[in-house]
């Protein structure tokens, strides 16, 4: 059994103004289901082509999602599971794949972290995400 999750439709990231030095994390999905699965792939698509700043980043990461109902307001992400990391000169029409097979537990939360190198310049992208999960 397979099930596809859109996590994103073509959608502009702009971390540009986060600062020399800086990291950024902006959760893109939580809470998505993932005990009935024993593998995952991330997924993920460049729409427009620009070329990062020097020795910046930006990573597309598959995390493991501890949501309990006894403390809602409260995000517990775990370890990454999936990473795909996108730097340099991005092209349209890229494309980068990322699997797990192990660790998946209940639930797994998407995030992009934007890394921002000492002198600032272009940090955003134009992505679209998807996550295939799998059951052997």
């Amino acid at each position: 059994m397979n099930k596809v999750v859109r996590v994103t439709d073509p959608e502009t990231h702009d971390f540009d103004e986060i600062g020399d030095a800086g990291t950024q994390t902006i959760t893109l999905a939580r809470r998505l289901s993932s005990s009935e699965f024993t593998q995952l792939d991330l997924l993920v698509r460049v729409h427009e082509a620009v070329t990062l700043v020097t020795d910046g980043s930006i990573v597309v990461n598959v995390v493991a999602d501890g949501f309990t109902h006894d403390d809602p307001s409260v995000d517990f992400f775990g370890e990454v599971l999936a990473s795909v990391t996108l730097s340099g000169a991005l092209t349209a029409g890229q494309f980068e794949i990322a699997t797990a097979t192990s660790k998946l537990g209940s639930m797994v939360a998407v995030q992009i972290v934007a890394t921002q190198p000492q002198t600032a310049g272009t940090l955003s992208s134009r992505l679209s995400m998807d996550l295939v999960f799998k059951s052997s």
